[in-house]
């Protein structure tokens, strides 16, 4: 049952918790007339999270078919997050940025027990990428960064161990 911006089932926040993420989401909503919503459970028992998310936007009348309001949905069982977007918003939020958002801001707080922390910083990012603060570059450089970091690494120890070689043959046929 939604019971306002912010739902759960499982009692994860404390009252006051609760209320400032509420109070959060209600100020975006009277800054800009948008939504975003946010729906905690234990688990989908079984169903897909983004068919349950598709379900609860429709049952919530939220507007993240073509309008511009956006549900967070997590599964704490399943350790699983969604994050869905009106047709509006799909050049800003791709599911890159989406991604990004559940990888960075959601993931490493759940992970500690900080459900708080995890979700605000997802509603801030939101917040930061709807009105241009962010993009979707705050992923790919964190993304990227690490496989051309490793990639250089090992090109590097591949030459070293030529160079290795050559000079190592090269002193053997001088002292024959």
């Amino acid at each position: 049952p939604n019971d306002g911006f912010y739902t759960e089932t499982l009692d994860i926040l404390s009252s006051e918790q609760e209320m400032r993420v509420e109070s959060a989401l209600a100020a975006y909503k009277q800054a800009t007339g948008d939504t975003i919503a946010i729906l905690v459970t234990q688990s989908m028992s079984g169903f897909t999270l983004a068919d349950a998310a598709a379900a609860t936007g429709e049952r919530w009348k939220l507007q993240t078919g073509s309008g511009r309001d956006i549900l967070i949905l997590a599964a704490l069982e399943d350790h699983d997050e969604v994050i869905m977007a009106g047709t509006a918003l799909q050049e800003i939020l791709s599911g890159e940025v989406m991604s990004g958002i559940i990888q960075t801001d959601i993931q490493p707080s759940f992970q500690k027990g900080r459900y708080e922390d995890g979700l605000m910083a997802a509603v801030d990012a939101l917040q930061k990428h709807v009105g241009g603060q962010y993009t979707a570059l705050r992923y790919e450089e964190r993304g990227g960064a690490g496989f051309f970091r490793a990639l250089l690494v090992l090109v590097l120890v591949v030459i070293q161990y030529l160079v290795a070689r050559v000079l190592w043959h090269k002193r053997w046929w001088a002292g024959a």
